[in-house]
């Protein structure tokens, strides 16, 4: 993966510095109960930029993260934003399928002269499925 130079600089900094977040966020309930004082996180990106969430490393002890902490991290969540998007083209994809198999359903009934009412309940049943109403 390429980074920003500002990308790259920023990754640096966050990994050279060992981070006391107990002190910096004393208040912080989540933090206080677990001791945590060491954070990496890095934002989780769709293809076109769009920021789907964040992957964080936490431990308790203030510590270095070294570059190869980093490096799998942003693998980590380059790999969770193609699986985020994947799995949404495959949902949109089943959708589409969908509404072509009903296209294909009323079409046929239509074009083989069938029942009206026959029709005419199948055409609301697949336009409230698709509506996704059961």
């Amino acid at each position: 993966m390429q980074l920003t130079d500002t990308q790259r600089t920023l990754l640096e900094a966050a990994a050279k510095h060992p981070q006391k977040k107990l002190v910096d966020f004393p208040d912080n309930p989540f933090l206080a109960a677990r001791g945590l004082n060491t954070y990496l996180g890095v934002p989780i990106l769709e293809s076109r930029g769009e920021v789907l969430g964040v992957i964080s490393a936490m431990d308790g002890p203030a510590r270095v993260f070294d570059a190869g902490s980093v490096q799998l991290l942003l693998i980590l969540a380059r790999r969770i934003g193609f699986e985020i998007e994947r799995s949404r083209a495959e949902a949109e994809l089943r959708r589409r399928v969908g509404e072509l198999e009903a296209v294909a359903e009323v079409g046929g009934l239509v074009t083989a002269g069938g029942d009206l009412q026959t029709t005419l309940d199948t055409l609301a049943r697949r336009i409230g499925e698709a509506a996704g109403f059961d």
